[in-house]
Parts: structure tokens; sequence; C-alpha cells
């Protein structure tokens, strides 16, 4: 029943006099009172349903992203920092593939950020608990982020580590290739091969 038409139907009954009017007024007023309760509560639930459904759909994304940064975690933690140079530079180009993962997933995380404002701003009911969610996920990513350029420094710092030694080990040998040339009891058999042979030496070891 439209409220029009119980209006309509009390008009009547007034203008025709009924003996009745005056109670079934009253029960049409009850009728509308009720009506109106029903639409209020209607309209309270009908809001509560979209919070709950905003706060779900909140948790279901916050979850997702929750489970990829920690997939991702073991490998920025990892203390492999590579044997040689070689396998120094292949981890760290694996970081940088990494890195650029995590740096692009900034957009998501800002993305969540949005949905907790307007949940906050339009004072939910889950509010505290959708902040609080929110807040753990930002401390994740930025833990990330500190831990991928930390485990970048480690590696750019065994790299130079192993550089050093190789370049050591470099002059180590042509130390050592000087030293058997200038220690060489084979003085030639002439004096043109003597000759030749201290020119090399000298040419050498300057």
């Amino acid at each position: 029943i439209r409220d029009r038409d119980v209006t309509g139907v009390q008009t009547v009954l007034f203008r025709s006099e009924h003996f009745a009017a005056e109670a079934i007024s009253k029960k049409i007023k009850e009728l509308q009172d009720k009506r109106s309760k029903i639409k209020e509560i209607s309209g309270v639930r009908k809001s509560q349903l979209n919070d709950s459904i905003q706060s779900q759909t909140f948790y279901a994304e916050a979850s997702e992203a929750d489970a990829w940064m920690k997939e991702r975690r073991p490998y920025f933690a990892n203390s492999d920092f590579g044997s040689d140079e070689d396998s120094v530079e292949l981890l760290i180009k694996k970081l940088d593939v990494v890195h650029v993962d995590l740096t692009n997933y900034k957009v998501t995380i800002d993305k969540l950020h949005t949905q907790c404002i307007e949940i906050v701003e339009k004072n939910h009911f889950d509010l505290e608990n959708v902040a609080k969610t929110m807040g753990i996920l930002k401390e994740t990513y930025s833990d990330l982020q500190k831990l991928s350029d930390k485990r970048r420094q480690k590696l750019l710092d065994t790299q130079k580590l192993y550089q050093f030694i190789r370049e050591c080990d470099e002059v180590i040998e042509w130390i050592q290739e000087q030293m058997n040339i200038a220690g060489s009891e084979d003085y030639g058999k002439d004096v043109d091969r003597k000759s030749t042979r201290l020119n090399s030496s000298h040419i050498t070891i300057s």
C-alpha cells in the first residue's frame, strides 16, 4: 500500500463523515509511523551493508598485498652476496628486477591508502581496524624498500671487494713475473743477447 493511497482513503472517509473515520484515522497514522520506521531501519541497514562490503573489499585487497610482500621478503633478506664477481653481478641484476616490481607495487599501496581514507572520513563502524591494517601494510612496504636498498649496498660492497682481490692478484702476478725476469741466470751467449735481455728487463721493470 502506497502512502498516497492511504491518504486518499482517509480523505474519502472524512468527507463522507464515516462513523469510524476517527478510529480509522488513528490506524492510518499508526500505519504511516510504522512505515516510516521501517524505511528508517531499512536505510540504516542498507548503509551498514554498504559499509560492510566496503571494508571487506579493503580487507581482501589488503590481504593480497600482504601476501605479495611476504612472498618477496625472503629475497630482500637473503644473506647470499655471491662468491665471485660474476655471481655478484648476477645477483645485482636479479635484485634490480625485483626492486622495479617493488617500486611499481606502490600504486597498489597508494590505492589501498585512498580506500582507507574514504572509510575513515565517512566514520565507518570498522574504521579503527581498517586504519590499523593500513598502517601495518605501509610499514611492511617501507621495510621492504629499506631491505632492498641495504641488500643492494652490500652487493655493491661485495663486488668492490672481489674487484680489489682480483686487482691485487693481478699485481702480485705481475710482480712475480718481474722477479722471475730480474732473477734469471740466462745472460745470453753474446753481447747482443745480453744487451737485448738487459733492455727487456729494464723496460719491463720501469
